[in-house]
C-alpha cells in the first residue's frame, strides 16, 4: 500500500469577517459616497473643463473651499480611524491566537496578510479622498486667476 497524505491549502479556508472589519468596509463605502457626492454636487454645478464659466462666481468659490475643507476632515478621520480599529482587530485576532492549541506559522501570515489589506485600504481611501480635494483646490485656483469678463 502506498501511504497517502492530505496536504492542506490554507489560502482555501473561508475567513470569518471580524466586526472591527464589517465597521472598516461600512466606513470605506460611507467615505466613498460622501466624496462622491460631493465630486457630483461640484460638477454638476461646473462640469470638468468647463470651470471658467464659474470665473468670478463667489458662491461657487466658497462651495469649492468647503468641500475641500470637509474632505480635509474626512481623510484625517481616516487616517485615524483605520489604524485604531486594525489595532483592535489585530489584538482579538492575538488573543485569540494565545488560547489556540498550536501556533502554526499559517496563522501569523494570515494575521499580517489581513492586517496589511485593511491597511492598504485605509491608505487607498486616504489617497481618493486627497486627489478629489487637489482636484477641488486646483479648481479653485483656475477660477480664481481666470480673467472675469466684467
Amino acid at each position: 500500500m502506498q501511504d497517502s497524505g492530505t496536504t492542506w491549502d490554507f489560502r482555501s479556508i473561508p475567513h470569518e469577517s471580524t466586526s472591527a472589519e464589517k465597521v472598516l468596509v461600512f466606513f470605506f463605502l460611507a467615505t466613498v459616497i460622501v466624496a462622491t457626492v460631493k465630486l457630483i454636487k461640484i460638477w454638476r454645478i461646473a462640469p470638468p473643463f468647463l470651470a471658467s464659466q464659474q470665473a468670478g462666481n463667489q458662491t461657487f468659490a466658497r462651495q469649492l473651499q468647503d468641500s475641500a475643507r470637509s474632505l480635509s476632515e474626512w481623510m484625517k478621520l481616516t487616517l485615524l480611524f483605520y489604524p485604531l480599529l486594525i489595532c483592535f482587530d489585530l489584538y482579538h485576532e492575538c488573543s485569540g491566537l494565545l488560547y489556540s492549541r498550536s501556533l502554526l506559522a499559517s496563522d501569523v501570515v494570515r494575521l499580517i496578510e489581513d492586517a496589511s489589506v485593511l491597511f492598504e485600504q485605509g491608505f487607498l481611501l486616504a489617497l481618493l479622498l486627497f486627489s478629489i480635494r487637489w482636484h477641488f483646490l486646483k479648481r479653485l485656483a483656475d477660477i480664481k486667476n481666470y480673467p472675469t469678463s466684467e
